[in-house]
């Protein structure tokens, strides 16, 4: 059986795309770089992760530091909104399950959006980036595993990018175990075959009951 349900942040719960890009502006402004101004041709810079996005900008790794603490710094500014409905669906989920938030963006602003949007009650742990260093989703997860007692079997998690899947599967998840949505950041998951097609956040709480439905049915 399911007990525990793994949310990703950016392109799950808050719709944060956008701010992502405007801040990167910033970025490149001050540290004296080119930034698309079109957003679908930033899209097409930012590849696998973000460390891949600072290459493509031409942000070395001595800039790196500069980089971060101009992204912390703007982020927490930005009034991006949760997608309609996600609200919803996890205080429905929460009545069930354990909710765990595992996040690469910066803890302030994960926490200071989610107090926003009265959502910080509704998660039992939130692993974010901090001043130590960005958040290992693989290490997050097997850290939550521990603290809470679960077995990887027992868990869903639901992401938006093919280096969610990847980090999933690499902490020994199932993969019928994994929902990549369709509303969020997800424009580089074309090669992950996925049973769920979850259109809207709403969509959701289908997909997690009958992976719950079928992990009673077939346990292991």
């Amino acid at each position: 059986m399911i007990k525990a349900i793994i949310f990703d942040y950016d392109g799950v719960i808050v719709d944060s795309f956008q701010s992502l890009h405007e801040v990167y502006k910033i970025i490149c402004k001050e540290l004296g770089k080119k930034c698309h101004e079109d957003i679908k041709e930033f899209q097409k810079l930012y590849g696998y992760t973000s460390k891949e996005l600072k290459k493509n900008l031409g942000i070395s790794e001595d800039e790196d530091k500069k980089a971060n603490i101009i992204y912390n710094r703007e982020i927490i500014k930005k009034d991006h909104t949760t997608f309609d409905g996600i609200k919803e669906v996890i205080n429905e989920l929460k009545k069930d399950y354990n909710l765990i938030l595992i996040s690469a963006s910066p803890r302030k602003e994960v926490m200071h959006k989610l107090e926003k949007y009265n959502l910080s009650d509704k998660f039992d742990l939130v692993f974010a980036s901090d001043n130590l260093g960005p958040m290992r989703k693989v290490k997050a997860i097997a850290e939550a595993f521990k603290k809470m007692n679960l077995k990887s079997d027992e868990v869903i998690m639901i992401g938006d990018r093919t280096v969610d899947y990847n980090e999933g599967i690499k902490a020994g998840l199932k993969s019928n175990h994994i929902i990549l949505v369709e509303y969020g950041w997800g424009y580089d998951k074309d090669k992950i075959k996925q049973k769920f097609l979850v259109k809207k956040p709403s969509d959701l709480i289908e997909a997690v009951k009958i992976i719950d439905k079928n992990a009673r049915t077939n346990p292991n």
